[in-house]
């Protein structure tokens, strides 16, 4: 059956050895004298976040980690399934104890970041033992959607996973699957229940029971993500699968809302259609009827201060962002799984320039906020600042100004140029004596030191 093999390595090397039974598979020597089998596979999650990401790697890891299955069986009920017995999720044999987050692979950031050396060992020699023993292999994070943040991160993600499985197996066999949530506003409220909920969780009420106006509208907070790079990342699916397919790896495209149209769970559906476990009706065999969901945020409803149009709007934006990717609806290394949401909005020449920044502005201004789009008073000299009603406030400021109607018709009263005049140059005023008072506190702890200093060398003395 020479046929079945690609020739790969100098010939001396080319042999084929006998595994050890059960495992009747049969395995190639590469040029370092790894073990490549032809046959084996792997399948990496990448999440995104609040996209039922936790609920698929939840019976994944139920399944198909073997710890996990001992731990489910004593404490749950739960009994193994057949249908995974040719996977295997690797985890330490401490779950669920202090290194349970690590069983979801990257989850905590260390392994993909390389700040742990003997983690990554460890992870690394439970994937080349689930290897060795010809097991297909499934990992997976939401934080892999961080590969769209910056080149750093790519290159680091995507080095890692070609360190824990190339050469050894063939990157044709290596398939990441991604889900997409739809409608697209959705995937964004639950976004913001998160990151509200982990605020307060650190018991910072001022943004932990913060409406979604103010989550949006507020810029620059040090204790939650930016909404640009949430909006390069966690919000745009599509751009995951994109960086993982100029890179050669085969993905899958898992629309939810499509799949649960035609009765089918996405926790179901990545097993049965990506990693091909035997299934009935679209559901894993033996698997309980009961669907299994993790990590759902709520909120109060007064929070969501949004109308049913203002979602419509925002839907629209977030579908117009991803026509930078529309190119994977043409491309035969993508699958699309029930595409019923995918590839829906009308893009033209100009939205292949739509980007999250675009779309970062164009959300405020839905929500109410004074966006980077809004207009400039003419009479202010520094374009830091700008004049709003009665308050002059700065634009980099979390501070939000009173807006004018736009809605309205009727004509406002001009404001004076020299009282707009006159209370830019009273701020200024108040910046330059801020300014004062920080130099002569400066100066003062200047004296103290060389004060300090000299009377220190007299004692020497």
């Amino acid at each position: 059956r020479n046929d079945q093999f690609r020739a790969v390595g100098p010939k001396s090397l080319r042999r084929r050895v006998r595994p050890k039974r059960p495992n009747r598979r049969l395995f190639l020597v590469i040029d370092d004298g790894t073990m490549q089998n032809p046959t084996q596979r792997v399948v990496v999650h990448a999440g995104p976040h609040k996209a039922a990401s936790s609920s698929v790697q939840t019976l994944l890891v139920k399944y198909a980690c073997a710890e996990a299955k001992k731990w489910f069986e004593e404490h749950d009920g739960n009994k193994p399934l057949a249908a995974f017995d040719n996977w295997d999720w690797p985890c330490f044999d401490s779950f669920p104890g202090t290194e349970k987050k690590h069983v979801e692979f990257i989850k905590q950031h260390k392994l993909m970041q390389g700040k742990d050396e003997e983690l990554n060992a460890r992870f690394e020699a439970k994937v080349r033992q689930a290897l060795e023993a010809g097991k297909n292999v499934v990992v997976g994070s939401e934080v892999l959607d961080q590969i769209t943040m910056k080149k750093e991160k790519e290159d680091r993600i995507i080095s890692y996973l070609r360190r824990l499985f190339v050469p050894r197996i063939e990157l044709e066999n290596i398939r990441v699957a991604v889900n997409y949530r739809a409608p697209r506003v959705d995937q964004l409220i639950s976004i913001y229940k998160q990151q509200v909920s982990v605020v307060a969780r650190n018991k910072d009420m001022s943004m932990g029971n913060a409406s979604f106006k103010k989550w949006m509208c507020t810029r620059n907070d040090r204790k939650l993500p930016s909404l640009p790079d949430l909006l390069k990342t966690q919000a745009d699916p599509l751009g995951t699968a994109a960086v993982f397919r100029r890179h050669g790896f085969p993905v899958s495209v898992m629309d939810i809302r499509g799949g649960a149209n035609e009765g089918l769970d996405v926790t179901h559906t990545v097993a049965c259609e990506v990693l091909q476990v035997p299934c009935k009706d679209g559901k894993v065999l033996g698997a309980p009827e009961k669907v299994m969901r993790s990590n759902i945020k709520e909120v109060q409803e007064d929070k969501l201060d949004l109308s049913e149009e203002q979602k419509k709007e925002m839907d629209d934006v977030l579908r117009r962002m991803e026509c930078r990717h529309y190119h994977l609806e043409k491309d035969d290394g993508v699958t699309l799984h029930h595409p019923e949401s995918l590839f829906t909005y009308p893009c033209g020449e100009e939205d292949l320039a739509y980007g999250p920044e675009e779309a970062y502005d164009d959300l405020r201004r839905i929500t109410g906020c004074w966006g980077k789009k809004a207009p400039i008073d003419e009479s202010t000299t520094d374009p830091q600042f700008s004049v709003s009603g009665k308050k002059i406030v700065s634009q980099n400021s979390d501070t939000l100004p009173t807006l004018p109607d736009i809605s309205s018709n009727k004509e406002k009263a001009p404001i004076e140029e020299s009282t707009t005049d006159h209370k830019f140059s009273v701020l200024q005023q108040k910046i330059v004596a801020q300014d004062s008072a920080t130099l002569l506190l400066l100066g003062m702890c200047m004296v103290t030191m060389i004060f300090y200093k000299a009377r220190k060398a007299r004692k020497g003395k």
